[in-house]
Protein backbone atom coordinates (compact mmCIF):
# COMPACT_ATOMS: atom_id res chain seq x y z
CA UNK A 1 0.00 0.00 0.00
CA UNK A 2 2.79 2.51 0.98
CA UNK A 3 4.49 1.47 -2.65
CA UNK A 4 1.24 2.49 -4.17
CA UNK A 5 0.95 5.93 -2.51
CA UNK A 6 4.58 6.79 -3.24
CA UNK A 7 4.17 5.99 -6.84
CA UNK A 8 0.65 8.25 -7.14
CA UNK A 9 2.28 11.03 -5.28
CA UNK A 10 5.75 11.04 -7.42
CA UNK A 11 3.61 10.90 -10.38
CA UNK A 12 0.95 13.69 -9.47
CA UNK A 13 4.21 15.75 -8.41
CA UNK A 14 6.34 14.57 -12.14
CA UNK A 15 3.23 15.56 -13.80
CA UNK A 16 3.11 19.20 -12.40
CA UNK A 17 6.44 20.06 -12.94
CA UNK A 18 6.67 19.31 -16.54
CA UNK A 19 7.27 21.43 -19.32
CA UNK A 20 5.93 20.44 -22.58
CA UNK A 21 3.64 22.40 -25.70
CA UNK A 22 -0.13 21.85 -24.76
CA UNK A 23 -2.39 22.60 -27.44
CA UNK A 24 -6.35 22.06 -27.49
CA UNK A 25 -6.85 19.58 -29.29
CA UNK A 26 -10.59 19.28 -28.89
CA UNK A 27 -13.65 19.43 -31.60
CA UNK A 28 -14.72 22.72 -29.93
CA UNK A 29 -12.59 25.54 -29.73
CA UNK A 30 -9.49 23.69 -30.29
CA UNK A 31 -6.00 25.46 -31.63
CA UNK A 32 -5.85 25.73 -35.05
CA UNK A 33 -3.89 23.16 -36.92
CA UNK A 34 -1.24 22.50 -39.98
CA UNK A 35 -2.20 19.20 -42.27
CA UNK A 36 -0.61 17.75 -45.49
CA UNK A 37 -0.86 15.75 -48.26
CA UNK A 38 1.48 14.08 -50.80
CA UNK A 39 -0.29 13.71 -54.19
CA UNK A 40 1.14 11.19 -56.72
CA UNK A 41 1.70 12.95 -59.65
CA UNK A 42 2.22 10.21 -62.43
CA UNK A 43 -0.77 7.77 -60.89
CA UNK A 44 -4.69 8.73 -62.89
CA UNK A 45 -6.49 6.92 -60.31
CA UNK A 46 -5.82 9.35 -57.62
CA UNK A 47 -6.02 12.57 -59.96
CA UNK A 48 -6.49 15.64 -57.64
CA UNK A 49 -6.91 13.14 -54.23
CA UNK A 50 -4.23 12.48 -51.40
CA UNK A 51 -2.32 9.44 -51.66
CA UNK A 52 -1.13 9.98 -48.26
CA UNK A 53 -1.88 11.93 -45.42
CA UNK A 54 0.60 13.64 -42.14
CA UNK A 55 -1.12 13.85 -38.62
CA UNK A 56 -2.16 17.03 -37.34
CA UNK A 57 0.53 19.46 -36.32
CA UNK A 58 -0.89 22.06 -33.84
CA UNK A 59 -0.19 25.58 -33.05
CA UNK A 60 -1.25 28.78 -31.51
CA UNK A 61 0.89 32.08 -31.74
CA UNK A 62 -0.92 33.53 -28.51
CA UNK A 63 0.39 30.82 -26.59
CA UNK A 64 3.84 29.74 -28.26
CA UNK A 65 5.85 32.43 -29.94
CA UNK A 66 7.19 30.52 -33.58
CA UNK A 67 4.45 27.44 -33.50
CA UNK A 68 3.04 28.38 -36.28
CA UNK A 69 6.63 27.92 -38.67
CA UNK A 70 7.10 25.13 -36.12
CA UNK A 71 3.99 23.80 -37.08
CA UNK A 72 4.88 23.99 -40.82
CA UNK A 73 7.99 22.73 -40.77
CA UNK A 74 6.74 19.43 -38.59
CA UNK A 75 4.27 18.98 -41.73
CA UNK A 76 6.87 19.06 -44.35
CA UNK A 77 9.73 17.03 -43.11
CA UNK A 78 7.16 14.34 -41.64
CA UNK A 79 5.57 14.07 -45.36
CA UNK A 80 9.14 13.75 -46.77
CA UNK A 81 9.87 10.92 -44.44
CA UNK A 82 6.48 9.18 -45.50
CA UNK A 83 7.38 9.46 -49.39
CA UNK A 84 11.13 7.87 -48.56
CA UNK A 85 9.76 5.50 -46.63
CA UNK A 86 6.71 4.84 -48.62
CA UNK A 87 7.65 5.04 -52.38
CA UNK A 88 10.93 3.85 -53.89
CA UNK A 89 11.48 6.84 -56.11
CA UNK A 90 10.17 9.67 -54.12
CA UNK A 91 11.00 12.84 -56.26
CA UNK A 92 10.06 16.44 -56.52
CA UNK A 93 8.57 15.24 -60.46
CA UNK A 94 6.49 12.62 -59.84
CA UNK A 95 4.75 13.46 -56.42
CA UNK A 96 4.25 16.85 -54.68
CA UNK A 97 4.05 17.87 -51.10
CA UNK A 98 1.43 20.75 -49.82
CA UNK A 99 1.09 21.26 -45.99
CA UNK A 100 -2.10 23.95 -44.96
CA UNK A 101 -3.97 25.16 -42.24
Amino acid sequence: MKKLLAIVVLGLLWSGNAKADHYKTGIMFGDPYVIGCIYDLLDASFGSKCAQRSIKFYFNERKHRGSYDRAYNNCYSYLRELGYRKYNNFNNETYQISCSD
